[in-house]
């Protein structure tokens, strides 16, 4: 009996030891408010990137259909022909298609890996 109690002085001069001194009072709370704010931004980021992905589908639907419309049109704009209307579009469409599917790419990219 008289072990256990010298153990349990042992167990707690030990334990007081181990004991960490905060450098500051509030380190905890800022420690957590960080962690707070990373969540928080994290869901932002991700609505964010949903709602780029849909804009993005959007955007190609909308070209499409645009670019189906000046395929079927007789007028000509301003002294331009229809096929040079079009074929202006086309290739305005297909650089701004390639540039935004690398953006959306590298947002999902850097996503995942963060």
């Amino acid at each position: 009996m008289l072990n256990e109690g010298s153990n349990d002085k042992g167990l707690s001069k030990i334990m007081k030891k181990s004991m960490l001194r905060m450098p500051f009072t509030d380190f905890e709370d800022k420690v957590m408010l960080g962690i707070h704010k990373q969540t928080r931004q994290k869901k932002i980021v991700v609505k964010d990137t949903r709602f780029s992905c849909l804009f993005f589908l959007l955007g190609t639907g909308f070209g499409l259909s645009i670019n189906y419309f000046l395929s079927h049109a007789n007028h000509s704009l301003m002294g331009f022909s229809p096929e040079q209307i079009l074929l202006f579009f086309q290739v305005s469409y297909v650089l701004l298609f390639l540039m935004q599917v690398d953006k959306i790419f590298t947002l999902i990219h850097n996503l995942r890996n963060n």
